[in-house]
């Protein structure tokens, strides 16, 4: 009972971070034992991951989590590692983080061996960004906030993905905003993406 305290009171935590966090139990199909509030709420739509009931649907190439949650869950020492998944007709591909967890359950429980997978939007490509804040003297913050809210569309989104706070993606966005001379969220992501395509 002090451990379901335990699990429970360390639910509640979770819940309260941006970031997306699932604790899976490896096997096929991934089943998840517990998934926090920003992971309900970003895998709840179509993507390259998608939360239904307590399963864990991977879309077409689902190898490379399979082998990674393998590795994890047959792991002796703590194992931690980073895969990332490609998006599919205009999604947003992701950066998982998956790492095994001594969770300090007894073993005769079913849940005794969880692996924590952390997921990220895909870091961008860090010479387009350089490309931006020598043309434009955008800070690297600046200038990767816009080219997440090219990837993304959501300021919101832009926060649970890196951890950061609303208010502070806000404040790059306007600050890239003045810097560029665009006047809008459109016409920065306008900006962003012809400069990326040039």
């Amino acid at each position: 009972m002090r451990w379901i305290a335990q699990a429970r009171s360390f639910g509640a935590t979770l819940d309260r971070l941006p970031q997306a966090l699932m604790l899976v139990v490896p096997g096929r199909p991934i089943r998840v034992w517990y998934a926090n509030a920003a992971a309900r709420q970003r895998f709840s739509e179509p993507g390259p991951l998608r939360l239904r009931q307590d399963l864990l649907l991977v879309g077409d190439d689902a190898t490379a989590l399979h082998g990674a949650l393998r590795r994890a869950g047959t792991a002796i020492a703590a194992h931690r590692e980073r895969i990332d998944l490609p998006g599919a007709d205009g999604v947003a591909g992701l950066q998982l983080h998956v790492e095994a967890l001594d969770f300090g359950a007894s073993a005769d429980l079913p849940v005794s061996q969880v692996v924590l997978i952390e997921a990220h939007a895909p870091l961008p490509d860090t010479v387009p960004l350089e490309r931006l804040c020598r043309e434009f003297g955008l800070t690297p913050g600046e200038a990767g906030a816009a080219v997440r809210l090219l990837a993304t569309g959501s300021l919101e989104q832009i926060a649970r993905d890196t951890g950061r706070s609303i208010h502070t993606v806000r404040t790059q966005i306007k600050g890239a905003m003045v810097k560029t001379g665009t006047h809008s969220q459109a016409a920065l992501v306008g900006l962003v993406s012809r400069r990326l395509s040039a």
